[in-house]
């Protein structure tokens, strides 16, 4: 949409380049479209020569021949009708195939980097401007562009009609626009009001278990019903502006067709045209401005297509494309960060500035710090999930910027705070949904000791869990997320308050695989309030006002940050 500041930036997205390529299938449409709209001129044609020679010849045989040239006409047109439907099919199931994967990327980079859940109305989008163009829409644009063909017919028959013709055109045409200027706005608004009630429904469905507990269900409801009511006003502001045109337009349509008939008759009695010429002309008259009256009709369509296309553009051009990034060398897990600030992508508000540090390959890591100093989005940071407002971010090197997105995924591991799992079976959330390898798999399961809890469940490797995961306590959640994070081997890992609702003995089974992390080179982060897990890393980074502090050996910050008693080293923790 114009003003957006993102929308500077014109560079072809995979929309355009659908379109671009979908062009030859277009033109071959408003071919078909072209092909039906000149054979429908077979019935006026075919009655006006068996008004005019048939009846007043009589001849059976010009009859016969008349009739056999315009069935095989109509069985012609059938046949392009057919083919045109065919090929829309095709080419919007083609354009699906070909925008919609894209498009799930962006919604998820728009997603990630601002915050804003877009995901189910952009697919709306893409329907609504995928139905449009390859329905009934662009067929009616094309019978439309084809009216001035039946004006030229009636010429022919008197100049009176085509007169009366264009005057219906201009008639509809201004109808048409007026209903345009009268309803836009309208629907732009109901469209917004839409979304938003959508979202509304969405984290309702989200978060109902919290807010059934908390009585909030009657609050949302007022909350989705107050938008709810918008986007139905302003569709119905809409539809009664267009009625009153609707209404204009087929009136002036019929009295005009009237007005033809009328004529046609009088000049019939007359002596300057015939008689089929006569009832011809109303024919050819609503043939001529017909379609652009069926305009009108389509034109909530058109509008809304518009406002999808320009949504579906504002996605794909606030997204980062990076499939033009070079594949990179697999890292091995060593973390800069020079001159980094961090705000919330939501409300631009500053989290943590001037972030410096720099972790070594196979560094044991803790992040420590009071609640709400900011651990959590430098975690997400650390990770690629929030880009910094400024300064940089690398992984052996390279900003994380310069990475494409899911060769690196394949090396990080992470375990979010609030732990979110996926739809799916547990064996498909820890090999992340990629190509079944059950022995990497279990490997990976055992490495953070979750084998046996898994297997101690009623599928095993196959329960299947249900959204955000439920079916399974916290714990059971967290030691699964953490397998996930393990999965591949992966160069760095990010822990955030992994044991948050562990019991001892996870505890113990995290613990073990921190030395199975550092034993095998990779480096770990771990978000953590409590200090048991302190024995298991050799640095920490300690997170307070609005930056990092204290940065350095597990001894020394702890020695400038609480001067407090240490838990005991690495070395006396027991192993398993």
């Amino acid at each position: 949409m114009s003003g957006r500041p993102s929308d500077v930036h014109k560079a072809s997205t995979p929309l355009d380049q659908t379109i671009s390529a979908a062009r030859p299938a277009i033109l071959g449409l408003i071919g078909f479209g072209s092909v039906t709209s000149i054979l429908s001129l077979v019935p006026s044609l075919y009655m006006l020569n068996v008004f005019d020679r048939v009846m007043t010849s009589r001849n059976i045989t010009t009859l016969i021949m008349l009739t056999a040239i315009a069935l095989f006409l109509v069985l012609i047109g059938a046949i392009v009708e057919r083919m045109r439907a065919t090929v829309s099919l095709r080419v919007g199931a083609w354009g699906d195939e070909k925008v919609s994967p894209a498009l799930l990327a962006a919604v998820q980079d728009v997603a990630l980097r601002s915050g804003r859940r877009v995901d189910v109305q952009a697919l709306r989008d893409l329907d609504s401007f995928r139905e449009f163009w390859t329905g009934t829409g662009l067929q009616t644009l094309v019978r439309a562009a084809w009216s001035p063909l039946f004006v030229i017919v009636l010429f022919f028959l008197h100049p009176l009609f085509g007169y009366i013709a264009i005057l219906g055109l201009l008639v509809v045409l201004a109808l048409t626009i007026a209903n345009n200027h009268a309803t836009h706005k309208p629907l732009g608004k109901a469209a917004a009001a839409s979304r938003k009630a959508t979202a509304w429904m969405s984290a309702t469905i989200r978060n109902i278990e919290v807010m059934h507990a908390m009585g909030m269900r009657p609050a949302f409801r007022k909350l989705w019903q107050k938008d709810h009511k918008e986007a139905l006003f302003w569709q119905n502001d809409s539809s009664d502006k267009s009625a009153a045109y609707v209404v204009a337009s087929s009136f002036f349509q019929s009295a005009l067709g009237l007005c033809v008939l009328a004529l046609g008759i009088y000049l019939a009695i007359q002596g300057e045209i015939s008689a089929g010429a006569a009832f011809v002309s109303r024919i050819l008259f609503g043939q001529a401005v017909g379609p652009l009256t069926g305009l009108i009709g389509q034109l909530k369509g058109y509008t809304t297509s518009r406002i999808s296309y320009d949504n579906l553009q504002h996605i794909f051009r606030s997204a980062v494309d990076d499939s033009e990034r070079i594949v990179l060398p697999i890292p091995d897990g060593a973390l800069s960060m020079h001159g980094v600030m961090l705000e919330l992508p939501e409300t631009k508000q500053i989290i943590l500035r001037n972030v410096n540090l720099v972790i070594e390959p196979g560094d044991t890591v803790a992040m420590v710090g009071p609640s709400g100093s900011g651990k959590s989005t430098l975690a997400r940071a650390m990770v690629g999930i929030l880009p910094p407002a400024m300064g940089e971010i690398r992984l052996d090197g390279a900003e994380l910027k310069h990475w494409q997105v899911d060769q690196l995924g394949k090396y990080l591991g992470y375990v979010p705070q609030d732990v979110e799992l996926i739809p799916g079976t547990i064996a498909q959330n820890i090999a992340r949904f990629g190509s079944r390898d059950d022995e990497a798999t279990i490997a990976a399961a055992k490495f953070v000791g979750a084998h046996d809890l898994i297997l101690r469940l009623s599928g095993g490797y196959n329960t299947a869990i249900d959204i955000d995961g439920r079916g399974l306590s916290g714990g059971q959640r967290q030691r699964i997320a953490l397998a996930r994070a393990a999965y591949g081997n992966p160069a760095l890992v990010v822990l955030d308050e992994p044991n948050s609702n562990l019991d001892a003995a996870g505890e113990q089974m995290l613990l073990q695989a921190i030395k199975r992390f550092k034993a095998q080179g990779t480096t770990v982060v771990i978000v953590t309030h409590k200090a048991q897990i302190l024995a298991a890393v050799d640095k920490i980074i300690y997170v307070n006002g609005g930056g990092i502090s204290h940065f350095g050996s597990r001894d020394e910050v702890m020695s400038h940050i609480a001067g407090a008693k240490l838990p005991p080293p690495p070395a006396a923790i027991g192993s398993k």
